[in-house]
Order: C-alpha cells, then structure tokens, then sequence
C-alpha cells in the first residue's frame, strides 16, 4: 500500500510492534521529511510514526491502495485532525443556543414562579416542558459543538439542571405514587 504523506508521495505502510510507520521513498529531500517529523533509521530510511489521530485516518483508509494525507499548505500540518478552534460563527451560534438553553431551563421557571405568586396562574406544563426542551438543547449544544469554549463555562450548569430535572422526576412520581392513594 502506498502513503501520500502531506506532499511526500509512494511512502511505504509498516506495521511495527502495534505502531503504524510509515517510510519514506528513497531519494526524497531531506529537509521535506525532517520538517514532518521523520527521523533517519540506521538502514538510511527515513521513518515517521503516525499520531493517533492519524493512524485511525489511515487506518479507516486501508482497503484503498494509495492513501492520501491531504497537502496542507498551513503551517501546521495536523489542522485537519485537530480542529480547536471553531470559526467566530459557530462560537456565536453556540453562545446564543447556550444562552436561549439556559432561559429555558432557569429562566421560565422563574417567571412562571412569579406569575404564580402574583396571578395565580399556574403554569406547570409550561415550565416542565420548557426545562426538557431546555436540557435537550443543551445537549443538542454539547454534542454538537463540542470544542467551544462555552461549553466549558457552563458544564457546571450542565450538572446542575441534570440534577434538577432528576429531583423533578422523582418528585414527580412520588407525588403521583401519594395523590394515587388519595383519589381510590
């Protein structure tokens, strides 16, 4: 099986000792490999073991007979396995679905309990319904955007509102388990 390697092409697939290598033709430039981190064996080649990440891309590319690491004119050469960073859209997004999120979760019930000290309205499957919609669309957030940094700052929150919706439910059926001896 033959290996492009971010420009350095026909390099050869080595399994050694459960680590995936990969060795560079002969007669490539020197410098090209050193910049990607290849290291000279003492038989003259030219050898690199692959990063986890990869090794699963190549791993996942076996059955082809040439596997392409795509040329990738950044300076750091594994930007398309490690994306850290999210573009300014998708931070944003993430933000206000965070925030939308967790007016749901706290924010209804808060209003709700004022509308129920003040009016009198009871607003029970209002605020129940909008706390799921809000921990699923937290959970929507997480799982979809899983490098923001937002998610970070409110992973406490997360723990929190899941703690909740469990108290809730429990609360929930134990009230039902009571008022169900009440009513027969």
């Amino acid at each position: 099986m033959k290996v492009n390697y971010y420009g350095i092409h026909s390099c050869e697939y080595i399994l050694n000792e459960d680590k995936t290598l990969i060795a560079a033709p002969l007669g490539v430039k020197i410098q090209a490999v050193q910049q990607l981190g290849f290291y000279k064996a003492e038989d003259g080649r030219w050898y690199k073991e692959l990063s986890p990440d990869e090794a699963l891309f190549f791993h996942s590319m076996r059955n082809m007979d040439v596997v392409d690491f795509p040329e990738n004119t950044s300076t750091n050469k594994h930007d398309i396995f490690n994306q850290n960073d999210m573009s300014p859209a998708d931070k944003k997004k993430a933000y206000i679905l965070y925030v939308i999120a967790l007016f749901l979760i706290f924010g209804v019930g808060l209003l709700s309990y004022l509308l129920s000290k003040n009016f009198g309205i009871i607003t029970f499957p209002v605020v129940a319904s909008s706390f799921i919609v809000g921990i699923i669309l937290m959970i929507y957030v997480n799982i979809r955007y899983p490098k923001n940094n937002v998610r970070k700052l409110f992973d406490v929150i997360n723990i929190i509102s899941e703690v909740i919706m469990i108290m809730f439910i429990i609360s929930f059926f134990l009230l039902t388990k009571s008022c169900s001896g009440c009513l027969w």
